[in-house]
């Protein structure tokens, strides 16, 4: 018997945890071809949410999706080679179709398509260009013609979109997306990432060219009781079974989380005979503290002394008042000033958010952890 619980992928269909109100979101701006910029901290399920509204969506008669991952994009070039190749494959069903697509619309930029053999065809798309700006603007253009050449809505989605910020030259590259984008009439875009911070002054800061692209959706938590009910669904379909206030402890310890949700419940699992107890759940504590140790050593030992101090401020449950004296003298944070300079940096860092005047840890598991370090070093 398989383990209900995935995690550490994207999921989808029956292994994903709702959110129904945001995929419809998604889903309705792509049929008014209205683009959506997605933030939120990372492993809130941004990925498994798109891919969830992308097969959805696709389904539906006259629209296609692009699902494009700029991770290991480092420059224009890339970007256009990439963008290229999912624009063709989402247009197309079959590598001769992909191939024809290529030498009807892109054959002045003599392009290198090579293929791999298996169950699911991979192939790659290259060129071989000299005038790089007429290159770049028809492969941004790519959208627009192939949706009205093929009588398609296409919707591409764009994960780590961040990324282009490591682009030389990148504010013009900006800009010259925004200006053939925002004028395609029968294409729309997903633009999201892991890094929220950065995400949020592509988007939200008025000297940026994405500034009102489209419309911007913070993501919230999932419903605790959803995320109850999706435990106690996951156990119940493999013939196990597992409390309403477990599976409450479950989803309040993780916060909500979905990414820990799920790997704390398939440890959960795991350690379960017949119905999780307990001990099943003390167990895989200590399962979930092993599997993220080194990543959470390696996370801690980046960091100053200030910054740790101030880590020892949040663990001892203080909510307010920073920038006080005892405060900066008890947790050694060195002055006011630098309170705030270690409040900015964290940010940056994707350690906690602040909203308003409360700061949380992004990451339930880091802080869990941290209060255990704290505990023994007081002890020794």
């Amino acid at each position: 018997m398989s383990n209900p619980f995935i995690f550490g992928k994207p999921v989808k269909g029956g292994d994903f945890a709702n959110r129904r109100k945001e995929i419809n979101k998604l889903i309705t701006n792509a049929e008014n071809n209205i683009s959506t910029m997605l933030i939120s901290p990372r492993r809130w399920g941004k990925s498994s949410l798109v891919r969830q509204a992308s097969v959805e969506l696709s389904s539906k008669k006259g629209f296609a999706v692009a699902n494009m991952d700029m991770f290991q994009t480092r420059s224009e070039n890339e970007f256009y080679s990439v963008f290229a190749k999912e624009i063709v494959q989402a247009t197309g069903n079959k590598i001769e179709e992909w191939s024809k697509t290529v030498s009807d619309f892109l054959s002045m930029f003599r392009p290198k398509i090579s293929f791999q053999g298996g169950p699911v065809p991979e192939w790659s798309l290259s060129f071989d260009v000299e005038d790089t700006r007429n290159f770049g603007q028809d492969i941004l253009n790519l959208p627009q013609v192939l949706a009205e050449k093929k009588k398609l809505n296409l919707t591409i989605c764009i994960d780590e979109f961040q990324n282009l910020s490591h682009f030389p030259e990148q504010l013009a590259f900006q800009k010259r997306c925004r200006s053939f984008w925002q004028n395609q009439k029968n294409v729309s875009y997903v633009l999201y990432g892991s890094k929220r911070h950065m995400l949020r002054d592509l988007f939200t800061k008025r000297s940026m060219p994405f500034y009102k692209f489209g419309d911007i959706i913070f993501l919230e938590k999932i419903n605790l009781t959803e995320l109850e009910e999706f435990v106690q669904m996951k156990f119940e379909t493999t013939g196990k079974s597992i409390s309403r206030e477990l599976a409450n402890k479950i989803v309040s310890v993780m916060e909500c989380n979905p990414y820990y949700v799920q790997q704390f419940a398939y440890y959960v699992w795991q350690n379960t005979a017949k119905k999780a107890n307990n001990e099943s759940f003390d167990k895989s504590i200590e399962d979930m503290m092993n599997s993220n140790h080194y990543l959470f050593v390696k996370d801690f030992e980046s960091l100053s002394e200030n910054q740790i101090g101030f880590m020892r401020v949040l663990c001892d449950g203080v909510e307010k008042g920073f920038t006080r004296g005892e405060v900066i003298q008890k947790y050694n944070l060195g002055s006011s000033a630098n309170v705030i300079k270690i409040i900015e940096s964290l940010q940056g860092k994707e350690v906690f958010e602040k909203l308003g005047s409360k700061i949380e840890f992004i990451d339930p598991v880091f802080k869990i952890w941290l209060k255990r370090l704290f505990r023994v070093q007081v002890r020794k």
